[in-house]
């Protein structure tokens, strides 16, 4: 069968049912109507996996007019929308290839069999018959079997079935070559898997370092709406502004904020489509994201930055803790830096040892490790691995070292202040299962025991791979990461090696929003996620949706 889903879209993504207004979708590198520049930011996941800068998305600005607000869906501007969802599937893989062939129109009734071979993708009119030709591809190379050269036509892959079958002592003499990844593969934004991926799904949220201006942008113009599930009063909106294309440098608090932002517009989008994740995980603030992100109701961003929180954050983190720290320690100099390092935690050891106001403050990934310190030390052990594998974050807040500890009261009341906010909102605190990087497991959530694992992991080292192995051994496989970037996706895949899983990421700097979401809806209906068939084919009438902020 072949779903051929009409994604103005996303049906709930928009207020009440409606879609966004049409564009011409020419190019994924246009982004917003005003294009996409390239932002030079290095920090954490700012930097791709070589070490090179990448390009960000940045929203539209008009002339002067610098309100966040300006651009939540109220600028009478063209907005990206979702393409058309494609979606084809039958009992065998020679099936598979009739119908993308065929190009036959039959919606399922219900759910896809999860035995089923599937591929899905999401384009443009223009652009089907050419994503067909990739999908039949994928699908003969799958086909192909040990010791045939990829890509045999179906009818030469049959003979040389029926020849290994009749002739096995010819098979076996023959030289054999393994399979090519014959069970999932994906290219040009076309998803083929041979059948469902069977287990959990787990949200994994991004932390605040990875955000960058204009994340999130132009899937919140393609469904204004998205932030009417957000509470955001003006003090706090007042600090959406860089994310939105201000063009002030952001401060430690505006990236935090914005960071929980964009978490919170994928957790409302994925939420309209169907998705429900079993389970939950962050990074750093990434786990009180995760917390206020999921289940029913408002996700507020008042709750997690109040007056207290966002003095907490800009005046005593900002710089008292380190100051504080530094010289509790002997060390000079009074400024916090941190960094990125693309290398394992032990080939940091011989050079940490030698500048004890450094230390290791999350493991990423088995590649990847932060440290943080006093600025001029950090210098020191960074040079040690050049330009290309070292890269400064935006942070200057000292969290995950020992300079937390004087500050865990204050992070306890914070913390519990947060979780007993949900609980007086009527949301539940164990709708999905929270995982802790404080001990690297899930745990029963309270208001107090909320506090005291966020709190711990605050004043300690992340072992970040640590909990994602746990996710897994727990029954997890399918990680879906919210928010900027995809920096978690590639945790997930490091730390999981071969081991079977799926990790889609919901954004990736220097590419449409929309597109990528919309590729990720389809890299996860051929993993086999139960989605909202129903929400993804309708199509609403084309009108702007007001957003009530």
């Amino acid at each position: 069968m072949t779903e051929n889903v009409s994604a103005e879209g996303l049906t709930r993504l928009t207020h009440g049912g409606d879609a966004a207004p049409d564009l011409d979708e020419t190019a994924e590198s246009v982004g917003l109507d005003r294009g996409i520049a390239n932002h030079r930011q290095t920090g954490h996941s700012h930097v791709d996996r070589q070490g090179h800068d990448t390009a960000t998305e940045t929203p539209p600005r008009e002339g002067g007019k610098s309100s966040a607000l300006r651009h939540l869906g109220l600028l009478p501007q063209p907005c990206m929308q979702l393409p058309a969802m494609h979606v084809f599937h039958a009992p065998d893989l020679t099936g598979l290839l009739d119908v993308i062939e065929a190009g036959r129109s039959a919606v399922p009734e219900q759910p896809i069999d999860p035995t089923h071979p599937r591929v899905a993708f999401a384009c443009e009119p223009a652009a089907l018959a050419a994503k067909r030709r990739i999908a039949r591809k994928l699908v003969e190379q799958s086909q192909a079997t040990p010791g045939a050269p990829v890509g045999l036509s179906r009818a030469r892959a049959r003979v040389r079935e029926s020849i290994d079958a009749a002739f096995p002592v010819i098979r076996a003499l023959a030289p054999v070559r393994a399979p090519d990844n014959a069970d999932s593969r994906s290219t040009g934004g076309v998803f083929f898997r041979r059948q469902a991926m069977q287990g959990e799904v787990a949200a994994v949220h991004a932390g605040a370092s990875a955000v960058y201006q204009g994340a999130g942008v132009s899937l919140l113009q393609a469904a204004p709406s998205l932030a009417n599930t957000i509470a955001a009063d003006e003090e706090v909106r007042a600090h959406l502004a860089w994310l939105f294309g201000s063009d002030s440098r952001p401060s430690d608090l505006d990236l935090v904020v914005s960071s929980a932002f964009v978490s919170f517009v994928h957790a409302s989008a994925t939420r309209r489509i169907g998705l429900r994740p079993q389970a939950a995980l962050g990074l750093s603030m990434g786990e009180l994201s995760a917390l206020v992100a999921h289940g029913d109701g408002v996700q507020s961003l008042n709750t997690m930055f109040s007056q207290d929180a966002r003095n907490f954050f800009e005046m005593q983190l900002g710089g008292e803790a380190a100051r504080k720290y530094f010289s509790q320690i002997g060390a000079a100099g009074t400024r916090w830096d941190s960094y990125i390092v693309l290398a394992q935690a032990e080939d940091l050891l011989p050079f940490l040892a030698k500048e004890p106001a450094v230390s290791i403050i999350v493991r990423d990934a088995p590649t990847q490790i932060v440290i943080g310190g006093e600025a001029v030390a950090c210098r020191r052990v960074v040079k040690h691995f050049g330009p290309l594998r070292a890269f400064p974050l935006p942070f200057k807040i000292a969290v995950h070292c020992p300079a937390m500890r004087e500050y865990e009261e204050k992070w306890r009341n914070y913390c519990a202040a947060v979780a007993r906010d949900q609980v007086t909102a009527g949301r539940s605190l164990n709708s999905v299962r929270y995982y802790s990087n404080a001990f690297n497991a899930s745990y029963h959530v309270t208001p107090e025991s909320f506090a005291d694992a966020f709190t711990a992991q605050m004043g300690m080292m992340i072992d970040f791979p640590a909990t994602i192995l746990r996710a897994w051994e727990d029954g997890v496989r399918i990680f879906v990461e919210h928010g900027s970037r995809d920096a978690g996706t590639h945790a997930v895949a490091e730390t999981l090696g071969d081991r079977p899983h799926v990790a889609v990421s919901l954004d990736q700097s220097g590419r449409s929003g929309v597109a990528k979401f919309a590729d990720a809806v389809a890299e996860l209906i051929v993993a086999g996620v139960p989605l909202d068939l129903a929400a993804l084919r309708r199509r609403a009438d084309v009108c702007r949706c007001a957003v009530s902020w």
